[in-house]
């Protein structure tokens, strides 16, 4: 996986590359004015962002993408990620989960659906359902 620092990097050579093609030019200011704007971008990828967006794209290669998540109610995106983050969230600090808790995954998508895994494992997956969750709901125009 391409980290953050990797990118910006590259970014960085593509742009003296672009300056270097530009011989007969002295304003490279437009570029200088580019790479900002790319680099400012790429900073909000932190390592938690990277995790999240590369697991919603596992889920999109698995054919959960965004016309398969139309498919749901929206409401049913929001649960599955919110209770995915509680799941995680009492395990982060040692809660014991009632009957009721763990069976609250949603009955339609079946246990074979919900994997839990290691804890940070168990943030990026919910992370990812709260990804789509929102593309869902941007798809829709819901405010």
């Amino acid at each position: 996986m391409t980290t953050t620092a990797e990118a910006i990097e590259a970014v960085q050579r593509l742009a003296q590359s672009v300056i270097d093609r530009m011989p007969h030019s002295d304003d490279h200011a437009p570029v200088y004015e580019d790479l900002d704007v790319v680099e400012k971008a790429l900073r909000l990828l932190t390592p938690a962002v990277v995790l999240a967006a590369t697991e919603r794209a596992r889920h999109a290669s698995l054919g959960y993408d965004s016309a398969h998540d139309a498919e749901h109610a929206p409401e049913m995106l929001d649960a599955s990620a919110s209770y995915a983050h509680y799941v995680s969230a009492a395990d982060r600090f040692g809660l014991l989960l009632t009957v009721e808790e763990v069976e609250c995954w949603p009955p339609a998508w079946g246990e074979s659906n919900w994997t839990p895994g290691a804890l940070t494992r168990t943030t990026v997956k919910s992370v990812a359902l709260g990804l789509a969750a929102l593309d869902d709901l941007l798809a829709r125009g819901v405010e």
